[in-house]
């Protein structure tokens, strides 16, 4: 029976030391109600809930408030990683490192909807305003440019 007794003392250890682990993870947010609900599951749920996590943490920030620097170096600290978040690259041809470490992620970038083409306008006779005389503003007017009197000198 003592085999048996040191097994499933081993296994409370190290379902103790798996909660530990994810409260001191989760402990880096600002969400502090997931640690108390780590700490309130049985054992089953932990180690099923660990499973879940054999990918990745999955985190949210609000909108314009990344996490401190603290937070992301504690986070690195954890997954023994470099505080810089860099890691070592090879050459992939000759095999060689490369000489300084290298930031590696992903990157969105998205495509921007003022286009050039959807901005160009010219106008050679048009519309002018009936007070003024001069030409309407803007493209959805068949606007123009006025060159007044200090353009004209500034060409002379």
């Amino acid at each position: 029976t003592t085999l048996v007794e040191n097994y499933f003392n081993s296994c409370k250890d190290a379902h103790s030391s798996l909660r530990h682990f994810l409260i001191e993870v989760y402990s880096c947010g600002s969400n502090l109600s997931i640690c108390n609900n780590i700490r309130d599951i049985n054992d089953n749920h932990l180690i099923e809930f660990a499973y879940k996590l054999r990918d990745g943490i999955p985190v949210t920030a609000p909108v314009f408030e990344g996490p401190k620097d603290e937070q992301i170096v504690k986070l690195f600290e954890l997954a023994g990683l470099d505080n810089s978040g860099q890691v070592v690259l090879y050459d992939g041809c000759s095999g060689e490192k490369f000489d300084r470490k290298v930031t590696v992620g992903y990157m969105y970038m998205l495509k921007l909807h003022h286009l050039v083409d959807g901005k160009i306008h010219a106008r050679s006779v048009g519309p002018y305003s009936l007070v003024t005389q001069q030409p309407l503003g803007g493209k959805s007017h068949f606007g123009g440019q006025r060159f007044g009197e200090m353009e004209c000198w500034a060409l002379q």
